[in-house]
């Protein structure tokens, strides 16, 4: 193998050490391996770490067995961990009833333990690299053919995922929507060749204002959209500041004027906004800055929406408080960032008067001092 090459990641999953050192020991010169002692902490890897190829776990465990870990990967949301391979490693005294059993619940193949290191390694090969493979075929099947962005279909599931997790962890997202208003004619004037290398150019310049993290699509002919993970409204102002710096600076046209409008909502991330909403929302943004009166005398017109009137009038963000207690039990706190700590006085807040008010508990300052400390 090219060392030169990065290896492919896999996941070993047992309660018992032995097994882990022998595994490691196989396939450590061929591949990063991973060991989890438990399904649990198995699950958690998955979601952290994308670049996992193959898994091999044991079904007894604690906390959670193989067959917990494989309902949990195989019925996950995310299409990429759906499809992991899993290798289920059984021991000898496992009945064809067993074997049976985790084939149906999605196993891609089982090993018998003490597995012999050729085995364990050959299928790793394969199974890693049929999963390299698929992963490939999902990614060009994903991206729209001219532009490179993501396709509509594939931005939307991507979409509410990252609010999901806004909600669950009480961060920011602000959506941003951009389209050519006058590609139509621009089309009919120039051709198609330069009319698709205006959009090709439009998409590298949304990419070079965008982190890794965000997320970019083709909604239509010239419409896009950008999702800013973990941006409010400030944040957002920024990347349209960028944006239409990078647009005014780049020689998209030559032949005409090129009109494009760019609007953005940064909501409050509340438990009952649907991704579906938020998109509207921006949909009627655009519309508005299309027909707005402000757009300026610069060489290629641009027209920015106000936020203010594009529903980015933030209230304070709420948190799922029972994650931020399972994460003080569990971590003492340490991964609790500032942000999500005024989420979650955001959300007590309420509960605080209302215990104030009904048992004459007498924490009037306190409860406004909270009240400001969250307003700041």
């Amino acid at each position: 193998m090219d060392n030169s090459q990065q290896k492919a990641t896999i996941l070993a999953v047992d309660d018992s050490r032995v097994m882990l050192v022998a595994a490691a020991k196989a396939l450590k010169d061929e591949f990063e391996v991973l060991k989890a002692a438990d399904g649990e902490e198995a699950w958690q890897l998955i979601q952290a770490r994308p670049d996992i190829s193959v898994v091999f776990s044991d079904l007894s465990m604690p906390n959670m067995d193989g067959y917990g870990l494989l309902d949990k990967i195989k019925n996950s949301e995310n299409p990429q961990i759906a499809a992991l391979p899993v290798v289920i490693l059984t021991g000898q005294e496992d009945g064809d009833g067993t074997k049976e059993r985790v084939m149906q619940a999605g196993a891609t193949d089982f090993l018998i333990k003490p597995f012999d290191s050729l085995d364990l390694l050959s299928r790793a090969r394969s199974l890693s690299h049929l999963s390299t493979q698929l992963s490939e075929l999902s990614e060009k099947q994903s991206l729209d053919k001219l532009t490179q962005l993501y396709t509509e279909a594939s931005y939307n599931d991507s979409g509410e995922r990252a609010l999901a997790y806004a909600q669950r962890h009480g961060s920011d997202l602000s959506l941003l929507r951009c389209d050519i208003e006058n590609f139509s004619e621009l089309f009919v004037k120039n051709g198609k060749q330069l009319a698709e290398s205006m959009l090709i150019k439009l998409a590298e310049l949304i990419k070079s204002v965008l982190r890794q993290e965000d997320i970019a699509g083709r909604l239509g002919v010239a419409k896009f959209s950008m999702l800013l993970i973990d941006t409010d409204q400030t944040g957002a102002e920024q990347v349209i500041s960028r944006l239409r710096q990078a647009i005014e600076q780049a020689a998209l046209i030559t032949d005409g004027k090129l009109s494009i409008n760019i609007a953005c909502v940064s909501p409050a991330i509340e438990p009952g906004l649907s991704f579906s909403r938020l998109c509207l929302d921006a949909e009627k943004a655009l519309e508005d800055t299309r027909l707005s009166e402000t757009a300026q005398a610069v060489s290629t017109e641009i027209k920015v929406s106000p936020l203010e009137s594009a529903g980015a009038v933030k209230k304070p963000a709420r948190i799922d408080l029972t994650a931020v207690l399972r994460e003080i039990i569990k971590n003492k706190g340490r991964r609790l960032t500032e942000k999500q700590l005024n989420a979650s006085l955001a959300t007590l807040l309420p509960l605080l008067a209302f215990l104030n008010e009904k048992l004459s508990l007498e924490i009037d300052e306190t409860i406004a001092r909270l009240s400001k400390k969250i307003s700041e």
